[in-house]
């Protein structure tokens, strides 16, 4: 067939300076999903003299899809200049403006979006851009955003981020009614609960503060903050021995948290224990204060097991576990490791006949008479059916594993797939009748490490909002409840499931890059690439890989530098001894990948980068998101230190 032949060209063939043809040539690439052709397509349209606002849009849409996000911006803006109602562009541009950390022009498009059409705005991109303004201190954009959230969606998150957002700025009482008014949405919300003790703890009035804060513990017991703010309520009131249980109580959850070795140290200066709170300081306990919390951690769940309506299959016991100190040039530990004693919970299958379970954001799991399992839910959302989407019954068995924070590469290694090790490790055969519930995917590491465990697709029930029963439910522990710390039984599992074998000769020197993420950059990354070459590394980005290729990446390390990342997740994969250094920014040092190295037979040291805030040119790289999202620049001397050290 010629060219004049072909339908789609017969407009361009025959008025070759008409921008109609081009621009139907641009929807006929689309439909093929040729971008660039469509792209092509689309310009010529515009230099032929093309003004139609719906064409600069697909332009800008083409060069958005292509990562060429300047010149999409900027098609995105002629759009609105011959249209400045043209509510698609206001709200992919506002979306561009947020991703390019132009916050505040972010809100402006979003905010004329809202105004013109409010069908298309969406609390989806005023709740995160929200709560990057109340972390970076903008308050009163802050509050545009949640109470714009709160009018698209009345939600018990958007009313408890405009509370929060009123407490920033002072205003109390309306804090005071944003806050109950999530409670009016959702009674049992521990986080607007926790939030109205947090106001009433500002203005002084500890015991109404106690009393929240002790409803909202009850709610949701692995809730750290809500333990460490009953305890200093109490301590307020001189409730001491009161203050000391609940900041025991939070230590069973996170034993690395520096404000609860403070709480203890404070209180034990008021009670005169003087000796007491420098080694409290250094993160260790007086030995009756341990021993009560080893006491605490064995018996976590008693008296739940031995409840009728359901069995309890105990597999992992409690233990204490002492890690010891990383390796590191610096001149002083830093305090996120000081404390090395971890107290690691019992592990355990619920299996519950007729029981229920409901997920959105947090599991809930219940009796067949409505009563919450509190050792495996995180709410109580589930004692109330009648609030639910509709019952949605799996049949014989079902396997319940949702869990928070599973679109995280680390978070869906450990806090997820072991659970199903659990289930296999109580007896249960993991049958191809029995459905298992998992949050939805989203990234490509889901499917594929689900495929290598040989689950099928009829098995699975992908939800991130779903209410079922089944006439035998299977709960295992929530492994991430508890801070996720790796275990070695973990580790294990991990490896036996996914590692290639046999296994490859470590030989392998690696530098993890962080990738195409726009926060927690290394930010002179090629120099320090270059020093790493000197010393036989290469550099890779796991994000540019295959979960399989991964695994069988870091299978054949034998020394590994990264930046602090999920990326490290994948150190549970290289084989015992391979040394790591992971590298921190001084404003966000954390414990994961420690205890995972010592989880996993590896030798870890760490590297502190350079504080920003003595490198002016670096100072608009502070704080987008939160310290959690602090870029580093690290000292190459140091480095090189670091890594004759190994």
């Amino acid at each position: 067939m010629t060219l004049a032949n072909q339908p789609h060209f017969v407009p361009i063939l025959t008025a070759p300076t008409d921008p109609e043809g081009y621009e139907q040539l641009l929807e006929v690439f689309n439909t093929c999903q040729n971008h660039q052709a469509a792209l092509n397509a689309g310009l010529k349209a515009i230099e032929y003299g093309s003004q139609s606002p719906p064409l600069f849009y697909q332009v800008a849409l083409l060069y958005q899809t292509l990562d060429q996000l300047e010149l999409a911006h900027q098609y995105y803006q002629t759009c609105l200049s011959l249209d400045t109602h043209y509510a698609p562009a206001l709200y992919n541009l506002s979306f561009l403006c947020f991703h390019n950390k132009q916050p505040v022009e972010a809100l402006e498009y979003h905010e004329r979006l809202r105004q013109i059409n409010p069908e298309f705005a969406t609390s989806a991109f005023y709740d995160p851009l929200g709560k990057h303004f109340l972390e970076s201190g903008s308050y009163s954009y802050a509050l545009t955003c949640f109470l714009a959230s709160l009018d698209l969606n009345p939600t018990p998150s958007s009313a408890v981020n405009s509370g929060i957002t009123y407490r920033k700025l002072g205003e109390y009482e309306r804090a005071i009614e944003y806050y109950k008014i999530a409670l009016s949405l959702d009674s049992e919300s521990s986080w607007a609960t926790f939030s109205l003790g947090n106001v009433y703890y500002d203005l002084n009035r500890f015991p109404e503060a106690m009393t929240y804060y002790d409803k909202a513990r009850h709610l949701y017991p692995s809730r750290v903050e809500a333990h460490i703010q009953y305890a200093w309520a109490a301590a307020k009131l001189q409730q001491y021995d009161i203050a000391i249980q609940a900041a025991l109580d939070a230590l069973l959850y996170c034993q690395s948290h520096r404000k609860i070795y403070k709480l203890l140290a404070h209180i034990f200066e008021q009670k005169g224990h003087s000796n007491w709170v420098t080694p409290c300081l250094e993160g260790q306990l007086p030995s009756h204060f341990d021993k009560q919390l080893q006491e605490k951690n064995a018996q976590r769940w008693y008296p739940l097991n031995s409840n009728y309506k359901y069995h309890w299959h105990s597999l992992h016991p409690a233990q204490v576990w002492d890690v010891p100190y990383p390796k590191t040039i610096e001149s002083e530990i830093h305090p996120c490791f000081l404390t090395r004693r971890r107290y690691l919970a019992e592990t355990f299958v619920v299996q519950i006949p007729n029981g229920r379970a409901y997920y959105r954001f947090d599991p809930s799991v219940a009796t067949s008479d409505n009563q919450s399992i509190p050792a495996v839910s995180c709410t109580r959302a589930v004692e109330n059916p009648d609030k639910l989407p509709s019952l949605q019954d799996l049949g014989d068995r079902a396997i319940f594993i949702p869990q928070r924070f599973s679109n995280n590469y680390y978070h869906w290694t450990f806090d997820t797939l072991p659970r199903l090790a659990l289930i296999q490790q109580a007896g249960f055969e993991i049958h191809p009748s029995a459905r298992i519930v998992v949050n939805a995917p989203i990234h490509p590491f889901h499917q594929q490490s689900l495929a290598q465990l040989n689950l099928s697709q009829e098995q699975l029930l992908f939800s991130n909002c779903c209410h079922i029963t089944a006439k035998e439910l299977l709960v295992p522990s929530l492994l991430g409840d508890s801070y996720s710390t790796p275990t070695p039984w973990m580790c294990q599992f991990l490896r036996d499931s996914f590692q290639p074998h046999p296994l490859p000769q470590p030989r392998r020197r690696l530098y993890l890059r962080r990738g195409n993420t726009n926060y927690r950059q290394v930010l002179n990354e090629e120099a320090v690439i270059r020093l790493l070459e000197n010393y036989g590394f290469e550099a890779i980005s796991p994000g540019s890989l295959s979960f399989p290729e991964q695994v069988a990446t870091l299978a054949a390390a034998e020394v590994v530098v990264a930046p602090h990342g999920a990326g490290n997740t994948n150190l549970v994969y290289c084989p015992p001894g391979t040394a790591v250094i992971e590298i921190f920014s001084p404003e966000y040092v954390v414990d994961f990948y420690w205890l995972l190295s010592q989880a996993a037979q590896l030798d870890y040291g760490y590297l502190l980068g350079e504080d920003l805030a003595n490198l002016p040119q670096f100072q608009d790289k502070r704080n987008y998101f939160g310290r959690h999202c602090h870029d580093i620049w690290v000292d190459l001397e140091k480095l090189r230190a670091t890594l004759e050290m190994i």
